[in-house]
This record gives C-alpha cells, sequence and structure tokens, in this order.
C-alpha cells in the first residue's frame, strides 16, 4: 500500500474541502493506521499552535527579546555614568528622553540593589531616577500592566534606601507609593506581598516591632501560597529577627534551627550561611558556646567560599565573643583585636567600634581594669577621624569623662553599645547619659 506524504496529509488538514486530492484521502485515512497516525500528529500540532498557552507563549518570547534588546540599549547608555555617583547627578537621566524607557528603570534598579548597603545616599538618587523614569512610561507601553510592576520596584528601591538612610518615615511613604502601583496589576498578591515585606523591615528597624511582626507573618503566608520558597524563607527569617530584637533567644534560635533545612534545600548558600550565623549569634547570646561554635565555623567557611568579607568578619566577632561567654577572656580579647583591624581595613568603622567595647568589657570581665579604662579613655581619639556621627562621639566622650573619673564599669558599655546599635538603625537619636541612680 503506498502513503501519502506529510506535506499533502497537512494541506488536506488546514483545507480538506478543496484539496484536489480530498475524497481520495480521506478513503486511504480509513484503512491505513500509518497515515491516521501521522494526522493525528498533524492535529496535534496545529491545536497546540492554535491554544490560549502557546500563543502566549509567543508572546512571552517576543517581550523577553524585546526586553533584552532594551537591556543591552540601557547598559550602553549608562556604561559612563552607573558608577559615578557625580555624573550621574549631573547627567540628569529622567529629564532626557533617551533615557526614558523600561530598561533604563530596570538597570538603575538593580545598581540601587546594589548600592544600598555600600552607598545609600546613591542608591537612593539612583531609584528616585528610576521612579521618575517609570512613572514616565506611557500607558500604550509594551510592558502593559506590567509598567506597575516596574513602578512597583522603582518606589521599593526608593524605601530600601530610606531604610539604609535611616529615614524610615520617607520608607514608608515610598512603600505607599510601592502599594498603589502593585494594586493596579492583574494579580496583585505576590506583589503585594514582597511590598509587605519590604514595609515590615523598615518597621523592624523603627523598632515598631509589633506591626513589623503581623506583617513579616502575612507575607511568609502569601510567599508560601505562590511556592516561593526563597521569599518565604526570608519573610521567616525576619519573623526570626524580631524575636531576636524582642530578647526572645530562644524562640528566634528555634524558629532560626527550622529554617535550616529548608534554607539548604533552595541551594542559596548566602541564606544558608546567614541563618547558621544567626542562629550561632543566639546561642552566643544565651551562653550556649557549645552550640553555638559549630554553626558560626559552618557560617564561616560558607561566607569564606562566597568571598563575602563582611560576613566572615562579622562571623568572626560572633566566634570571638564566643571565647568570652566560655570565660577565656585572653582568647577572647586576642581575637576580638584582630577581627577590629579586619573591619578596619574593610572600612567597617562602626563594627570595629563596637568589637572595641566588646574588648573593653572582656577586660573588665577579667579584672583588667586598668587596660579596661585605657582602652576607653582612647576609643575618642582613635576614632575622631572616621567620619561618624556626633551621637557617636558623644557617648564615646561619655565613656572617657567616666573612665578619666575611675567610675567606669560594664553597664557603662553596654549603655554605649546599645545606643549605637540603636543609632544604626536610627540615625536621628541623640545621646543622653544614662540616669544616676538617687
Amino acid at each position: 500500500m503506498s502513503h501519502y506524504s506529510e506535506d499533502d496529509l497537512l494541506l488536506h488538514e488546514l483545507d480538506p474541502e478543496h484539496h484536489p486530492e480530498g475524497a481520495a484521502i480521506r478513503l486511504h485515512l480509513a484503512e491505513c493506521e500509518s497515515c491516521r497516525a501521522v494526522r493525528d500528529e498533524i492535529v496535534a500540532v496545529d491545536t497546540t499552535l492554535r491554544s490560549a498557552d502557546f500563543l502566549a507563549m509567543r508572546q512571552r518570547a517576543g517581550l523577553a527579546s524585546r526586553t533584552a534588546e532594551e537591556d543591552a540599549e540601557a547598559a550602553a547608555l549608562l556604561n559612563d555614568i552607573i558608577d559615578n555617583p557625580p555624573l550621574f547627578a549631573y547627567r540628569a537621566v529622567s529629564s532626557k528622553p533617551e533615557y526614558q524607557t523600561a530598561g533604563v528603570t530596570r538597570a538603575l534598579c538593580d545598581k540601587a540593589d546594589k548600592e544600598r548597603y555600600k552607598r545609600p545616599s546613591f542608591a537612593l538618587l539612583l531609584a528616585k531616577h528610576a521612579e521618575r523614569i517609570a512613572d514616565a512610561l506611557p500607558r500604550s507601553h509594551y510592558l502593559g500592566v506590567g509598567v506597575h510592576r516596574l513602578r512597583t520596584r522603582a518606589a521599593r528601591m526608593c524605601a530600601e534606601a530610606y531604610r539604609a538612610l535611616g529615614e524610615y518615615q520617607k520608607a514608608l511613604t515610598a512603600l505607599d507609593r510601592a502599594e498603589r502601583a502593585s494594586a493596579l496589576l492583574a494579580d496583585t498578591g505576590f506583589d503585594l506581598a514582597v511590598v509587605k515585606i519590604t514595609r515590615a523591615a523598615v518597621l523592624r528597624e523603627a523598632e515598631r516591632l509589633d506591626e513589623a511582626q503581623q506583617l513579616a507573618a502575612e507575607a511568609a503566608e502569601a510567599f508560601a501560597f505562590y511556592g516561593d520558597k526563597l521569599y518565604w524563607l526570608s519573610a521567616k527569617n525576619l519573623e526570626a529577627s524580631i524575636l531576636f530584637a524582642r530578647c526572645e533567644y530562644r524562640r528566634a534560635v528555634a524558629l532560626w534551627v527550622e529554617l535550616l533545612p529548608a534554607a539548604d534545600e533552595v541551594g542559596n548558600e548566602f541564606l544558608a550561611g546567614a541563618v547558621r550565623l544567626n542562629i550561632g549569634k543566639g546561642y552566643v547570646d544565651l551562653g550556649d558556646t557549645a552550640s553555638a561554635i559549630p554553626f558560626l565555623n559552618q557560617a564561616l567557611r560558607a561566607f569564606e567560599t562566597l568571598d563575602n568579607r563582611t560576613l566572615a568578619a562579622r562571623t568572626r566577632w560572633s566566634l570571638a565573643k564566643a571565647h568570652v561567654v566560655h570565660g577565656n577572656h585572653s582568647e577572647g580579647v586576642k581575637r576580638l583585636r584582630l577581627v577590629a583591624a579586619d573591619c578596619d581595613h574593610l572600612g567597617m568603622s562602626v563594627e570595629s567600634l563596637l568589637i572595641q567595647l566588646d574588648v573593653a568589657e572582656a577586660l573588665f570581665a577579667a579584672g583588667r581594669d586598668r587596660e579596661g579604662r585605657e582602652l576607653c579613655k582612647s576609643l575618642r581619639y582613635a576614632f575622631r577621624a572616621k567620619d561618624l556621627m556626633n551621637a557617636t562621639m558623644q557617648a564615646l566622650a561619655y565613656l572617657r569623662d567616666r573612665a578619666i573619673q575611675n567610675k567606669i564599669a560594664i553597664p557603662d558599655l553596654q549603655y554605649v553599645r546599645d545606643f549605637l546599635e540603636r543609632l544604626g538603625r536610627n540615625r536621628h537619636l541623640i545621646f543622653a547619659p544614662p540616669l544616676e541612680p538617687r
């Protein structure tokens, strides 16, 4: 038996009534199983090509291609200014038509996200221009309602930069704008949850812990619904950090330990290392150094592998504190001083200062009071050129005066450390010495 070619069968399926051999082909198909199988495959492929899912896939492919082209154009436009804050400010990109594209908005948001902890003022400048450009994109834009997702992200990057600067009310106002933009998306749930977790982080640093905890829990529930494990982990990690800020160390550590298998499962080495660091720090604060040290050593290996020198230094800091808590003050002081020098080298002046306070406390705990007093006298002078805030220098002057008067004690160090840690989250705090007992 002869068979019809795929081309003949395809042409017949496209227009069976007008095919010159239509009747003969239909008769043949009734008898030939092999040709029927070829015809059925042609029909299946044609059905797929006509389906809404396939058309949407083609649309997404076209969108991805256009986005990639636009991102390449944005990279070329921004190449000479994206790493140069003065030149970027001078160029005023949001006022120039050639920069008013979704690609430039995405590039500015990406850069702002990377810069928010290193150069938060520059991150804010980038995010503000991104938001202005996103807001100016026309309704007829090829992204459609996706423009609102771009506007949401740009406003959220403004909020993240304000958070890094300690401008919490401005961060919350920016998040209001992000929330309004995300509400215009077809499916608002996920994007609103991202805004919500950012708001929770701002409120946590503003010490509005009840509100922060509620929002973090709601965000975690939303991310679980959408099946995004990485965002879910971030929200649960934030919940644990809020418990830690409440000094509920056991609950915080228990939650972090519960999260650890999921953190390992998603394959994000940074997050898995951060969870281990948090567990180790929690155990140190609980006085359980035997449990702390394995987690801290694992975190240190992870951060060294990632070449994240900042978090590696923070982990060594916790390991040094573990020696002090365990009662090995001499080894703890030695390690703390090494970490302080490392932080100085990395430009982590605030962390270096906090470590010096830990050194002073360890010296007093070891009965080396004279060394502790001399260190406290020297701190204000030692950090005078570190571009620290006035409130920080006032706190150090308080310690110096207490040391000169021979009145300084561990509670003074703890009071100043607590203030400096809060100052890192709220730059508007003013130092006031503790009230003297009557």
